[in-house]
């Protein structure tokens, strides 16, 4: 055991490998529709809630298979939010100061 979560070097590389992979997918395809369905704001509040829930559970999970889907839940919650603020603040400023506020 390494540490992190008690996983070895390869269940760990498992684990980052499949969410990635995952993550991909969800920013790509389903992402948008939430985002579209929902509005910035409510997919911000979802993804928040969403974020803290699979945080608090992932040091409690312990088998392997869950894992997984517990991190690829929490990775696509804070694109979610991440994508959502940088849009948000986006919308806020008027298009000609848009580069002074993303710096």
């Amino acid at each position: 055991s390494v540490g992190g979560l008690e996983l070895n070097e390869n269940e760990l590389g498992t684990m980052l490998a499949i969410s990635a992979v995952f993550s991909g997918v969800f920013m790509l395809f389903i992402m948008p529709r939430i985002t579209k369905y929902l509005g910035l704001r409510r997919s911000s509040v979802l993804a928040n809630g969403v974020a803290a829930m699979c945080l608090a559970l992932m040091p409690q999970v312990k088998q392997s298979r869950v894992l997984p889907a517990l991190h690829f839940v929490t990775n696509a919650a804070v694109a979610t939010l991440a994508a959502s603020y940088i849009a948000c603040i986006n919308n806020a400023v008027p298009a000609g100061q848009r580069a002074t506020v993303n710096g």
